[in-house]
């Protein structure tokens, strides 16, 4: 029986791992919510989140986000549009990133090889395609890097921020059945 007992709680705990590998493409974005997922994120996960409303859409940003941060951050918001069954993905930045311009990121794995990837509009797709390939990095272990006026200045570095990150883009993974 006691066996039994921490089967099941290694089990749970395997379960909510947000390091798990990611099993989707991100070049095929999806934004519909299930009726079960939708329910979870609500009754279980929103709680750390702080809500506010937004033209009749839920926006919700980790409470534990950074959003006074005195250097470049991005900062993850998962919106919930509930009369139509979808959520998607907004970014909230530092004043060091433009409102509407485009962002550009490079990641630098442990081999040395390079990736840079940018978000030139703040659309749906291309915020889930953007926001997939920081998520796709950072569970790689690599350094981001972003150029604001020409110069570089590292990304997510901050533990606390990554962690932020991924958590938020977990949740959303989730809510619309990619993870």
């Amino acid at each position: 029986m006691k066996w039994q007992i921490s089967g099941v709680i290694l089990s749970v705990l395997c379960a909510c791992s947000i390091t798990s590998e990611q099993n989707f493409d991100p070049e095929e974005p999806k934004f519909y919510t299930t009726e079960a997922a939708a329910l979870y994120f609500k009754n279980v996960r929103s709680f750390y989140y702080d809500l506010e409303e937004r033209d009749g859409v839920n926006v919700f940003c980790l409470s534990k986000s950074d959003q006074e941060a005195a250097y470049p951050n991005l900062i993850l918001n998962i919106n919930m549009d509930w009369r139509k069954d979808q959520s998607y993905l907004s970014l909230s930045n530092s004043h060091y990133f433009p409102e509407s311009g485009p962002i550009s990121v490079q990641s630098l794995a442990d081999d040395g090889g390079t990736q840079q990837f940018q978000l030139l509009k703040r659309d749906r797709v291309a915020t889930f395609i953007f926001v997939a390939k920081l998520y796709q990095s950072i569970q790689a272990d690599q350094k981001l890097t972003v150029v604001i006026d020409g110069q570089k200045h590292p990304l997510l570095d901050d533990q606390k921020d990554r962690e932020a990150f991924l958590i938020t883009a977990f949740d959303y993974y989730r809510l619309v059945g990619l993870q």
